[in-house]
């Protein structure tokens, strides 16, 4: 009898053991490929920078409140330093440049040709 009970606990264990194994699945041995992905906007952050991209625009900003934008017709950089405001855009048209919002050189449209 005591043979007997051996033998079914050992039929028992080997049984969980093979569907243990055959039911197992591996995780993270290949990166999958997402393909294509749409979305509306997608924002990087860390804790010094955001960075946020959109169809027509990427916009990077700091904690001092330093601004970039990236558009396919204006690039545009605002500095806000010790309640300095400098901002410079430069398009195909024109070039701007203002300190404390007033502007203190500008290139006319023709000029930039």
């Amino acid at each position: 009898m005591n043979n007997y009970i051996i033998g079914v606990i050992t039929g028992i264990l080997i049984s969980a053991s093979a569907m243990l194994f055959i039911g197992a699945r591996t995780v993270n041995v290949k990166k999958k490929d997402l393909g294509h992905i749409v979305v509306k906007s997608i924002t990087i952050e860390d804790g010094e920078n955001k960075i946020n991209i959109y169809p027509e625009s990427i916009i990077l900003k700091n904690k001092s409140f330093n601004e970039t934008v990236i558009r396919p017709d204006l690039i545009s950089i605002e500095s806000y330093d010790n309640n300095y405001s400098r901002e410079l855009s430069l398009s195909y048209q024109k070039m701007v440049l203002k300190k404390n919002g007033n502007v203190n050189f500008f290139l006319p449209p023709g000029a930039m040709n």
